[in-house]
């Protein structure tokens, strides 16, 4: 009785354990970014469209807004025509390794235009009603 009680509980503790691994291997994510390779990324360069660099040794990458994370792109097919460019991908990442594998990519827009809220006021005329002015 004890050690079918002690099998079933291995086989659970076996059962989470593998089932926890297989989540940590990869996270479906959607991710806006630039396409770029790892060496102009590791330098700063999001922007980077020289395909030299790849042929070099360098390999594509896609560093995301926001946060600039670098991830090594596993299957560079999938964006090796967008180098240089502004995308949104939907892909798998491995968080360990930094890389991601993508599914899809499309060219996306990046609103860089900044609010008026923002915008500072220096240089433009600010009009005051005289029927406001007591």
């Amino acid at each position: 009785m004890m050690r079918k009680l002690a099998i079933r509980v291995l086989a659970v503790v076996l059962l989470f354990s593998i089932a926890a691994m297989a989540a940590d291997a990869g996270k479906m994510v959607t991710v806006k970014g630039w396409v770029s390779d790892t060496m102009c990324a590791a330098h700063g360069d999001k922007k980077c469209a020289n395909k030299d660099h790849l042929k070099q040794g360098s390999k594509l990458a896609l560093v995301t807004d926001g946060d600039n994370k670098i991830w090594t792109v596993e299957n560079p097919d999938k964006l090796a025509d967008h180098q240089g460019h502004y995308v949104e991908v939907k892909g798998v990442t491995n968080a360990e390794a930094s890389t991601i594998r993508v599914e899809t990519a499309c060219l996306s827009r990046r609103s860089e235009l900044p609010s008026l809220e923002a915008a500072p006021l220096a240089g433009r005329r600010s009009f005051v009603s005289p029927h406001l002015v007591t």
